[in-house]
């Protein structure tokens, strides 16, 4: 599965500072994540371009029944 994530460009913040898209390459690289994010990238200009990031999910299993 293919996730967009629009995280902004950082227009309207006090500084005018991108914080989370500047955090979210940590945060998708996290080890905690690792075993579900196989991959991200830079959106499209049509999605978002570079206020917005793809994100590669990886599939899950059905879950067992009770």
């Amino acid at each position: 599965a293919c996730a967009l994530i629009v995280h902004g460009k950082g227009h309207h913040s006090p500084e005018g500072v991108a914080r989370l898209k500047a955090a979210l390459p940590g945060w998708l690289c996290d080890a905690a994540l690792e075993s579900r994010v196989l991959g991200f990238a830079p959106a499209q200009p049509r999605d978002g371009g570079s206020g917005a990031v793809y994100v590669l999910l990886a599939p899950t299993l059905p879950s067992e029944p009770e």
